[in-house]
């Protein structure tokens, strides 16, 4: 990836990190390392209230509500802005 002062997170990265995705398991990997270099590197992550609903709809459908925690804590430790 390109230098970047900041970076928008969509949906998929999400899922591919949280959920650690069975049916795409190359993307974990990558996407770690992009919030771990990005953290340590003090880059920041925007996300949207949209990304985010879209997100939920699966670990609430399906009572996964450890997924929203983990959702949650990587915002958090991240100091994603959300907007």
């Amino acid at each position: 990836m390109t230098d970047y002062k900041k970076a928008f997170v969509d949906t998929a990265p999400f899922i591919y990190f949280i959920e650690k995705d069975e049916n795409n398991p190359q993307y974990y990997d990558k996407v770690k390392n992009f919030f771990s270099n990005g953290y340590e590197a003090d880059k920041k992550f925007v996300t949207s209230v949209i990304t985010m609903e879209e997100y939920f709809v699966f670990p609430y459908r399906n009572k996964l509500y450890s997924f929203i925690d983990m959702f949650d804590r990587l915002v958090e430790t991240t100091g994603m802005e959300i907007i």
